[in-house]
This record gives C-alpha cells, sequence and structure tokens, in this order.
C-alpha cells in the first residue's frame, strides 16, 4: 500500500472512535545501505521490511511506504504501551536477519519510529507531525529505538 492509498483507507474509516496508535518508522542509515551493498540491496531490505512488519501485525492493522525508506503503520484497537512493545519486538527480530540475497556482505539493519495514540476523531496532518517529532527524538536518542505520546491537539 502506498501512501495515497493509506490515506484514502483512513478516511473510509471515519468517524475514527476507537483508540489506535499512528506510527512512522523509518530504516536507520539507509543511504549507507545503498551506498555500501547497492540499490538492489537496498530495495531488499525494503521488502523484507515490510514483509517483516506485515507477518506480524493484525489483519486490521494497515502498513503503507510512506515515502523513500520512511514506513506508516496503523495499529487499530491498541494503547502506545502495547504499540511500543510490538514495535520494539519487531525491531529487535529485524535486527537479526543478516544474511541477504542480493550480497555476499552479511549485516543488521535497524529502524526508529515515532508512535501516537489517537482515540476519537483526529486531523491525520497534525498527528503525522507529531509521529514525526517523535521519529526525529528516537533519531536524535540514539536510533534504532522509539519514542511514543498521546495525540495533543
Amino acid at each position: 500500500m502506498n501512501r495515497r492509498a493509506m490515506y484514502s483507507w483512513l478516511e473510509k474509516r471515519k468517524p475514527r472512535n476507537s483508540l489506535k496508535c499512528i506510527c512512522l518508522l523509518d530504516l536507520d542509515h539507509f543511504k549507507q545501505i545503498n551506498d555500501n551493498y547497492g540499490h538492489l540491496t537496498g530495495d531488499e531490505v525494503l521488502t523484507s521490511f515490510s514483509h517483516f512488519v506485515q507477518t506480524r501485525i493484525r489483519k486490521t492493522d494497515k502498513l503503507s511506504r510512506f515515502g523513500g525508506e520512511e514506513f506508516l503503520l496503523v495499529l487499530d484497537s491498541i494503547d502506545k504501551e502495547k504499540a511500543q512493545i510490538l514495535i520494539d519486538n519487531i525491531r529487535e527480530s529485524f535486527q537479526n536477519y543478516i544474511n541477504w540475497h542480493t550480497t555476499t556482505s552479511n549485516f543488521s539493519t535497524s529502524f526508529s519510529a515515532g508512535i501516537i495514540e489517537v482515540s476519537g476523531d483526529f486531523e491525520l496532518k497534525q498527528v503525522l507531525a507529531q509521529c514525526d517529532v517523535l521519529l526525529y527524538k528516537a533519531k536524535e536518542n540514539g536510533r534504532a529505538r522509539s519514542e511514543s505520546a498521546c495525540f495533543e491537539v
């Protein structure tokens, strides 16, 4: 799913009365992967990451490519503490993957995340702006980590 498809999916789910978490996930040092191992391996990392996430979320959750090496994840009926545990488990599992098909080199990679808990109706642009702030905070605090908060109007 791409960004436009995700926006359309979210728009159809109005009113947004239930608890959910909106998460921005960004692969750490992705440019170095492309530079060191080539774009084919970079594509494999993106595809593998998407697969890792999709096999660990519920059918009611949605993942989309947001742009470049950034992904948007919507977790339905979950609070930020449980979302952070899920994201951390996905991160740990993904970091253990080191055997890539498109290179003979073994390397691991990680991601950082910004997680916003929302309930009731919300403006997606405002939520994404807060997710982005948290994502950058995670990167500033050492990468390979998550930062979370509740949505503030």
